[in-house]
C-alpha cells in the first residue's frame, strides 16, 4: 500500500509579511502520487489525526492547489498558520509531516501621532514633524502625508491639498502664500500594515519681513566758545552768625 504522505506548502496573503485585518486568504498547494483527498489548516502545531473531523474534503488529485479564506485570531501581534495534507479515503490515508506553516504580523492598532510645528515667514510657512510611530509593525518607510486648506484644520489627511504623499520627509517649506492670511495643515503617518494615524495639527499665519526704520539727521556744527575767567587770588568772607 502507499505509505508516503502528500507533499505540501502554505502562504499567507501571498507571503505579506503584514495585514491589518483577520481575513486573509491561504494559498495552498501539494502533490501526491496516488492523490491529495483532503486538507486541514489551523494555528495549533498540534498534528492532526487521519481522522479528526476538521479535515476538508477534497476530490483526489494528484497536484492540488487553491486559495481559501481563513480568520487570524484576534489581537495584534505574529500569526502562525499550519497546513496539513493526507491521501487516501475519508478517516483513513497518509498525513503530511511536518507541518507546513506561514507567519504574517496582524496591526490593526494606528500609529501614535507625532507633534507638527509651524513657523511663518514672509509669504510662507516652515513646518517640521517628529514623535510619530509604531509599536507592531513599525512606521512604513516613507509614512508621511501632509495636507493643508484655509479656514479651518483638514478634519484628516484624505481632505484638503496634499503636499506630501508617501514620504520619508520630516520637513517642508509651504511657499508663494498670502500674508495675513491663516494656512492650516495636518500631517498623518502609516504604518507597515498600511494603518494611517489621524494626525497632528498645527497652523501658522505668513507676514512680511519687518522693514528696518531708516533715520536722517543733518548735524548743526556751529562752535561753542566758552570763556573761563583765571583770578589770582579769592578771599571768601562767610555769612554773619556762622
Amino acid at each position: 500500500g502507499d505509505a508516503t504522505p502528500p507533499a505540501g506548502s502554505i502562504s499567507i496573503n501571498s507571503a505579506a509579511a503584514y495585514t491589518n485585518t483577520t481575513a486573509a486568504t491561504l494559498i495552498l498547494s501539494a502533490t501526491d502520487g496516488v492523490g491529495v483527498t483532503g486538507r486541514l489548516t489551523k494555528e495549533n502545531s498540534t498534528a492532526p489525526l487521519a481522522t479528526d473531523a476538521a479535515w476538508v474534503a477534497i476530490t483526489s488529485t494528484a497536484s492540488y492547489s487553491a486559495s481559501v479564506a481563513f480568520t487570524l485570531s484576534a489581537g495584534d501581534g505574529v500569526k502562525t498558520v499550519y497546513a496539513w495534507y493526507k491521501d487516501g479515503a475519508a478517516g483513513a490515508g497518509n498525513v503530511s509531516t511536518p507541518s507546513v506553516s506561514d507567519t504574517i504580523t496582524l496591526d490593526t492598532t494606528a500609529p501614535v501621532n507625532g507633534t507638527l510645528t509651524a513657523s511663518p515667514g514672509n509669504t510662507q510657512n516652515v513646518l517640521s514633524w517628529s514623535g510619530f510611530s509604531d509599536a507592531t509593525s513599525g512606521l512604513n518607510a516613507t509614512p508621511y502625508k501632509l495636507v493643508f486648506q484655509t479656514g479651518s484644520s483638514p478634519a484628516s489627511c484624505s481632505v484638503g491639498t496634499v503636499l506630501l504623499a508617501a514620504s520619508s520627509a520630516t520637513t517642508y517649506t509651504h511657499t508663494a502664500l498670502i500674508n495675513g492670511t491663516a494656512y492650516y495643515y495636518r500631517v498623518c503617518a502609516t504604518d507597515n500594515a498600511t494603518n494611517q494615524s489621524t494626525g497632528a495639527i498645527n497652523n501658522a499665519t505668513p507676514v512680511a519681513a519687518a522693514v528696518p526704520l531708516e533715520v536722517s539727521a543733518t548735524v548743526d556744527t556751529t562752535t561753542v566758545s566758552t570763556t573761563y575767567v583765571l583770578m589770582d587770588s579769592m578771599t571768601l568772607t562767610p555769612p554773619a552768625g556762622n
